[in-house]
């Protein structure tokens, strides 16, 4: 990132990630807020996706860090500013540990909260981080923001669905099951075989 051009931007995108449509409509969204740009997964809080080691190694065992919502860490847009560079080096060093970025127990005394359901890794270290240094969150660009972006604190959202965001394991145990009931129904009732994912 620090080779990159100031004028350009970087987008990062995980691999269960496709472009739909062009991303420079989020470019301007970036450059206001100084080359970090980072969107909210809407209805998932940090009390139900971040284990209790997460917040109290990284200062934020309180209320209203549990209660922020996660901050989507499967597109990010970035610029190389100042303060982009520091948050990545913080975010990469944070990462770095063990008890934070793996599903490890607890060790430093404190259980899961009660909401508790699973960790979410780097997306669970970048939540925290947002909230602590009060990174503003826009609308999930994904399908599953689509409702989130017609309004947003009172402002219509200006990108459409960028993203198509889905999760390749999950699509390819669907791919297998239905390869599966295809040879099923062809071995009880004749039927040929359908192996595409419609």
């Amino acid at each position: 990132m620090r080779a990159l051009p100031s004028d350009e931007f970087l987008i990062y995108a995980d691999a269960g990630t496709a472009f739909v449509a062009s991303p420079e409509s989020l470019f301007p969204l970036c450059r206001e807020r100084n080359g970090l740009l980072m969107f909210q997964v809407h209805g998932y809080k940090n009390v139900t996706y971040v284990k209790r080691d997460c917040f109290v190694l990284m200062d934020c065992d309180m209320p209203h860090y549990w209660q922020a919502e996660q901050v989507n860490a499967a597109f990010l847009v970035l610029q190389r500013t100042p303060t982009a560079l520091a948050f990545i080096a913080e975010w990469i060093a944070w990462a770095d540990s063990h008890e934070l970025i793996t599903d490890a127990p607890n060790r430093f005394g404190e259980p899961n909260l009660p909401d508790f359901l699973a960790h979410r890794h780097d997306q669970s270290i970048l939540s925290l981080l947002a909230e602590k240094h009060r990174i503003p969150r826009s609308p999930d660009p994904s399908q599953w923001g689509e409702p989130h972006r017609h309004q947003s604190d009172g402002k219509f959202v200006p990108y459409p669905t960028i993203f198509r965001h889905h999760r390749q394991r999950t699509l390819f145990l669907r791919e297998r099951l239905r390869i599966w009931l295809g040879a099923r129904r062809h071995a009880l009732f004749g039927e040929k075989k359908k192996t595409s994912v419609s």
